[in-house]
């Protein structure tokens, strides 16, 4: 009956998709990292994404695992929007299915930094519309997915640490990867390079300093600590150069 089909489905969740704040990460639960090969999780997800196939976080489920372990990003968005439309044929809006669509885009995101990092470890250029692709596209749309995400959470009044955290993990990597790229020094990166880069950097300033107040500081992660240090790691050469710019305004008004 019902409620034999309800329970069912509550036990299968906790098992294979865990609760929200493993869903909103790239961890999965202990039984699917039990499972050896990537060939017996994708059987998991596919077979629970067919036997509910109306429920959208099983649907998002699968395209978490298509983003992290199987690496396949055309399934990976194609069944984060999946999720996001089942659940808008309920009548509903979720704020973590949005936020897992953004998780899925941050993935691939990361995917093609890394590998045009190696690419400039070993001396081989990397095509300029293959850098613009990261920095135009696949940042701007993971950070759209965010900032809907959090919309939505703050609706509900359900926001939490993670739509602010993956964001800010999100521009401080990208804002890494392009310095990497353009083998300068940090320094020399921001005072030739100022956006969309330093706009990334003030955002991180202020995501931050959002979710300490939303967290009242509780941060058992360590999460918020470590993307407070990376952000300080910028600003430290950051507010040198904005010093320096002002320095020459100034000349530039007063020869």
């Amino acid at each position: 009956d019902a409620n034999t089909s309800e329970y069912i489905q509550e036990v299968l969740q906790k098992l294979f998709i865990g609760n929200r704040v493993d869903r909103a990460g790239e961890a999965f639960t202990p039984i699917i990292d039990d499972i050896i090969s990537v060939d017996g999780k994708e059987q998991v997800f596919l077979a629970l994404k067919e036997t509910y196939p109306d429920n959208p976080h099983y649907c998002s489920h699968l395209a978490r695992f298509y983003a992290y372990h199987n690496k396949n990003r055309e399934k990976a968005l194609k069944y984060a929007d999946e999720a996001i439309r089942l659940s808008e044929i309920e009548g509903t809006q979720d704020s973590l299915l949005y936020h897992i669509k953004g998780m899925c885009l941050r993935s691939v995101a990361y995917d093609v930094m890394e590998q045009h990092r190696k690419l400039k470890l070993q001396g081989s250029s990397v095509p300029d519309n293959e850098f613009d692709e990261v920095i135009e596209k696949l940042v701007p749309q993971a950070a759209q997915e965010f900032e809907l995400s959090r919309e939505i959470a703050r609706k509900q009044n359900r926001l939490d640490e993670y739509g602010f955290v993956a964001h800010i993990q999100l521009l401080i990597k990208a804002i890494d990867y392009a310095i990497v790229m353009s083998g300068k020094s940090k320094s020399e990166f921001f005072s030739q390079n100022t956006e969309p880069f330093s706009e990334w950097l003030d955002l991180t300033e202020s995501l931050l300093e959002e979710v300490k107040r939303i967290n009242m500081d509780d941060d058992e992660s360590g999460k918020i600590e470590d993307c407070t240090n990376e952000i300080i790691a910028f600003y430290e050469n950051y507010e040198q150069i904005l010093q320096n710019l002002r320095s020459q305004l100034e000349k530039g008004k007063n020869p």
